[in-house]
């Protein structure tokens, strides 16, 4: 009886959210004489500040009209101007005659760039929106400056991945495929918007430290600036950036779920458990009730990410340790399974002698000319934690709020006879 009043509340529920979604969907259509000419589409986006907005956009080949709507309030927008292809203007009013001000925006494929500033010049906003199906106008709650970017060259010889946070840190990969060359980097954003980013890399295994700025451009390209000079690259659009927020309450406990939206059913049937799994258990150890302003995230960073695969790391703050504590995952998107090391290495094959041997030589390479204290836990770390990159097993150690995470790579190529012959890596990487 229980189970059956729940699927019947999660019903009404889902019934809801689509008649809400088809109003809205029908009220844009009402502002053309003719319905049944025009052609909508639907956006999802945020503010400079993180709030969150759905658009609704219609136009008959001349004219373009829309609704904006404020989530999680009863503010809203109309919007109306002359349809254009790329770009677009737009008078803004509240309800019929009550004008607002203006706004002016560019399309480029499934992204819309818009500019809103009232008519007194007393408010402004800078919105960022991707196109949705209409299903998904319900859009989840993530912060503004939680996005995943992936980057390349025309001859897709130079890859660079990175993730931005809330907090406007910056992590990250480059790569270069013809001698493995790889860099981790981290940084922070420079502007609200994270357009600019500046960062600090190290060459993985060899150490040497360098630095770089990133400009991001709405048109999609990327510009890359270096002491050897500048890199322009442009937007992968074969990788999905997205992400997935969830919000629940436990006692006294607001805990926020984060992690990478892919359109891949095994994946989010794999992810989903392991969030549900996390929450579980989350609440049974701290079930201490605590102030109510306490908040427990569930984060998770992006190693690489192609269509073959997605390799990362989730990690959250638990009571009784100093550190955060971390899940790496490596999932394959083909096969729907979350990879174990040994699934890339031919049976009996003694591949844990070669990348032990590999790491401890690189662990005392690393260790040389550091201070005591440091070179004392690096010593201690065991490089146990992995993700797969196109250029090497990446291992790596726990993250320390005192010395971050330190990483060795271990290149296919000292690997090649041990993988497996029909294996992940001989055939995707």
């Amino acid at each position: 009886m229980t189970r059956l009043l729940i699927i019947t509340m999660l019903s009404i529920i889902r019934l809801h959210a689509q008649y809400g979604d088809s109003l809205r969907t029908a009220e844009v259509r009402q502002m053309f004489d003719k319905a049944e000419s025009v052609w909508l589409k639907h956006y999802k986006g945020f503010d400079q500040t993180g709030n969150q907005y759905l658009l609704i956009l219609g136009n008959d080949q001349r004219t373009e009209k829309g609704k904006l709507w404020l989530q999680n309030s009863t503010q809203q927008w109309q919007l109306e101007g002359a349809y254009a292809p790329k770009k677009c203007s737009f008078m803004i009013t509240l309800g019929e005659l009550d004008i607002w001000g203006q706004a002016h925006g560019e399309r480029n494929d499934s992204t819309l760039v818009l500019a809103m500033i009232s008519t007194d010049l007393a408010q402004s906003m800078n919105l960022r929106f991707r196109q949705i199906q209409r299903n998904q106008t319900s859009a989840t709650p993530c912060p503004y400056n939680l996005r995943y970017f992936s980057l390349r060259d025309d001859s897709s010889e130079f890859l660079m991945q990175f993730q931005t946070f809330e907090d406007g840190a910056v992590q990250g990969y480059c790569i270069r495929r013809k001698d493995s060359t790889t860099l981790a980097f981290s940084g922070h954003c420079k502007d609200p918007d994270c357009n600019r980013i500046s960062m600090r890399m190290v060459s993985v295994n060899t150490w040497k430290k360098s630095s770089m700025e990133i400009i991001l451009y709405d048109d999609g390209s990327a510009q890359i600036t270096q002491a050897s000079g500048k890199t322009y690259l442009k937007m992968d659009d074969q990788i999905d950036w997205e992400f997935s927020c969830r919000n629940f309450s436990n006692a006294a406990r607001l805990v926020h779920a984060r992690y990478p939206s892919i359109d891949v059913r095994s994946y989010q049937k794999w992810v989903q458990a392991f969030v549900q799994n996390w929450m579980t258990a989350s609440a049974v150890k701290n079930s201490t009730p605590l102030d109510s302003n306490h908040n427990e995230k569930l984060n998770c960073a992006v190693s690489w990410q192609s269509n073959q695969f997605i390799s990362g790391y989730f990690f959250w703050n638990e009571a009784g340790y100093r550190q955060p504590v971390m899940y790496p995952f490596n999932f394959n998107l083909r096969s729907g399974e979350n990879m174990e090391i040994q699934d890339l290495f031919e049976k009996n094959a003694d591949y844990k002698s070669v990348i032990r041997q590999y790491v401890d030589s690189c662990q005392t390479r690393l260790m040389a000319g550091m201070q005591r204290e440091m070179k004392e836990h690096v010593r201690r770390q065991h490089f146990n934690y992995w993700n797969l990159l196109p250029t090497g097993i990446c291992f790596f150690t726990e993250m320390s709020p005192v010395y971050g995470v330190y990483r060795i790579l271990v290149p296919y190529s000292r690997l090649d006879p041990l993988l497996r012959k029909n294996g992940f890596i001989k055939k995707n990487m």
